[in-house]
């Protein structure tokens, strides 16, 4: 699927990624998902883990756009506001491209940079998510300070990068009770927090927890506060939650009309 995103399968047609109605589009954000800035035939494997991060548009996928980052952002924003969105936003992985060993001042620089490139571009939305700092949240703080400082109209969404069950990470209760402390320090500094990957058939009760989770912090010491319960388009719509809508149906189309 990460070849797949590419200039051509995104905005030369209309039936592979865009099944919402036009009339129903100008208070959605089009999520450019996992893969729009590695090479061609990326993995996502220890061998060419290094190629995510860059937040560059990959210059063979999107060439038409232009020859700088910059540029190539500009461009994919500009086509998707022509395509009746509000506007556009990315999957951000927490590293940066090619990496060395972590240094606090040279990533600060980094994500300072690609918070500008965003702001001039018009980018409303990151989606940070796995990579070499997932589950570091003082590195997932420093993403977000850089981008309020820099690109304060650009909203940042976190997530505890989890498995979809809980049973899945061994001793469940000491699990919840981390993952809990984690979404409560998370809301201290993100915009938005994700529930994250869940499945079937206890999609419904593993996101009605992790929103509780979230829900349970929000207030004056928070930032945001916004909790995006994906596809779950009831519990959403029921709690008032964000949603990212992953499979589209009549559901979805009932969300987006009743938000």
């Amino acid at each position: 699927w990460r070849d797949a995103m590419n200039a051509e399968a995104l905005f030369d047609r209309e039936d592979l990624f865009h099944p919402v109605p036009k009339e129903a589009r100008s208070g959605l954000i089009f999520l450019l998902d996992d893969g729009w800035d590695v090479p061609i035939g990326t993995v996502g494997n220890d061998n060419d883990r290094h190629f995510f991060g860059s937040v560059d548009p990959n210059k063979d996928k999107f060439a038409r756009y232009g020859s700088t980052p910059a540029e190539r952002l500009k461009g994919i924003s500009q086509a998707v506001k022509s395509m009746g969105y509000a506007g556009v936003g990315l999957w951000i992985s927490p590293q940066e491209y090619a990496e060395e060993p972590y240094k606090a001042e040279s990533s600060e620089e980094y994500w300072s940079t690609r918070a500008k490139w965003c702001r001039d571009a018009g980018v409303l939305y990151w989606k940070v998510d796995w990579g070499a700092h997932d589950y570091d949240d003082e590195y997932r703080r420093l993403i977000s300070e850089c981008v309020k400082k820099h690109a304060p109209e650009l909203l940042v969404e976190h997530a505890v990068v989890q498995k979809p069950l809980s049973h899945n990470h061994g001793d469940i209760e000491k699990f919840i009770a981390d993952r809990s402390k984690r979404t409560k320090k998370q809301m201290e500094f993100s915009d938005v927090i994700r529930t994250y990957d869940v499945l079937e058939p206890f999609d419904k009760v593993c996101t009605l927890l992790r929103a509780h989770e979230a829900l349970e912090y929000t207030g004056e010491h928070c930032g945001k506060g916004y909790v995006n319960g994906e596809n779950l388009y009831a519990i959403c719509s029921a709690l008032g939650l964000t949603t990212g809508i992953m499979n589209y149906n009549k559901e979805a189309l009932a969300c987006i009309n009743w938000q």
